[in-house]
């Protein structure tokens, strides 16, 4: 089911991401993130994967299954670019119900 709170950018339209997170540990990002001088704190740190999963699945969905939007985003981009894009979200949704990607919701407070 699509979720709006979680805006989907990683479909639509998006230029290729990087994988440097993949090194990146959530450990590593607070210890940056905390390291400010203390301009800013960290409030709560939320796992918030299988929400995300499930508006990733549900974009996916969306974007394969509605005629409207596949002919503009072939028109914009092309078919195979529509093909790779149903199929990165798919990936992407799967990987974070599978436990091999996590999405975490960092919040932060300015000092």
């Amino acid at each position: 089911m699509f979720d709006p709170r979680f805006p989907i950018t990683t479909l639509f339209f998006q230029p290729p991401r990087t994988t440097l997170p993949f090194t990146t540990s959530l450990s590593t990002v607070l210890t940056l993130l905390g390291s400010h001088d203390g301009d800013i704190s960290v409030v709560r740190v939320d796992n918030v994967s299988m929400q995300y999963a499930e508006s990733l699945f549900g974009a996916a969905k969306t974007l394969c299954s509605d005629s409207d939007l596949r002919a503009k985003f072939i028109s914009r981009n092309s078919l195979v670019g529509w093909r790779q894009e149903c199929l990165h979200g798919v990936w992407e949704a799967a990987l974070l119900k599978a436990g091999l990607l996590v999405k975490w919701k960092i919040t932060l407070k300015k000092n």
